[in-house]
């Protein structure tokens, strides 16, 4: 049994994630995967039930076949460093 984290960004595919989710669990001898917990930036156009589904058909046959996708949609977050005058301006 394995769960591994995963961050989406709008660059990586369907194949991409299953690929990681499969080479984690053979890094950790993981007879099975049961989930694939996927972060989800709120700003992109990623959607969860398509990526659900196109990993489901990926996944027949693999030792990811039936595994769930726990998606959760992060927002956007931005820090900002104090500049060189302490904040003042």
């Amino acid at each position: 049994m394995l769960k591994s984290k995963l961050l989406c960004g709008t660059g990586r595919s369907r194949r991409e994630i299953l690929s990681i989710a499969l080479y984690e669990a053979k890094e950790h001898s993981a007879k099975y995967v049961i989930a694939i917990p996927l972060k989800v930036g709120a700003s992109t156009s990623v959607v969860p039930e398509c990526v659900e589904f196109y990993l489901e058909f990926l996944s027949k046959g693999t030792i990811a076949e039936g595994a769930k996708l726990e998606a959760t949609i992060v927002s956007l977050t931005a820090q900002f460093r104090q500049g060189a005058g302490g904040g003042k301006g």
